[in-house]
């Protein structure tokens, strides 16, 4: 991983961001969501504006993974965590034929130290859809504690089962993740 660098996304960003998100549904979701949808025009105006409104807000932390000018991996969470402590991890995705090289947990990595010293950080939380074994697999193996969420309903109009993964001690997740890439 010594030719990746990591920065924030910009404002510029967002087509791109949104490109890598329906990419990367497209990868996780394809047998799940309509192909027709994932490849339309608004799916990808849907996406785009999304990344739009969260870069302009500012209240979250969107970070791109580079491998030179190509973005590969990107995550977006909480700057801050909510009054019981708990930062949301929103997304986290990786692009197919990148993925298993360690690029989710350097993502994971870099939020918990932005979150370090944060007031009340305590909790890390995300939904990931039951359907998707490579991800939940991921965060059981990064410790993650799984339970019911809900659903969510798609552009498409389907609607998937949510799990909720959770994380109670950001140190221990933080040490767990440094032991695990030495």
């Amino acid at each position: 991983m010594d030719n990746i660098k990591f920065r924030e996304a910009v404002l510029a960003d967002a087509r791109t961001l949104a490109e890598m998100h329906l990419a990367s549904w497209r990868h996780c979701y394809g047998h799940l969501l309509c192909k027709q949808w994932l490849d339309s025009p608004a799916a990808q105006t849907e996406r785009i504006q999304y990344w739009e409104h969260a870069l302009r807000t500012g209240k979250k932390r969107i970070e791109l993974a580079m491998c030179g000018d190509r973005p590969i991996a990107l995550s977006e969470a909480d700057r801050v965590p909510d009054a019981d402590g708990e930062a949301f991890l929103d997304n986290l995705h990786v692009l197919p034929g990148w993925q298993g090289q360690g690029l989710g947990q350097a993502l994971l990595v870099r939020l918990l130290d932005a979150l370090h010293g944060k007031t009340g950080a305590r909790t890390l939380a995300l939904t990931v859809v039951e359907d998707n074994q490579p991800a939940r697999g991921f965060y059981r193996a990064k410790g993650g504690h799984e339970k019911a969420e809900g659903v969510h309903r798609y552009g498409d109009g389907s609607v998937l089962t949510l799990l909720r993964v959770e994380w109670r001690d950001l140190p221990v997740l933080r040490a767990d993740l440094a032991r695990a890439a030495a």
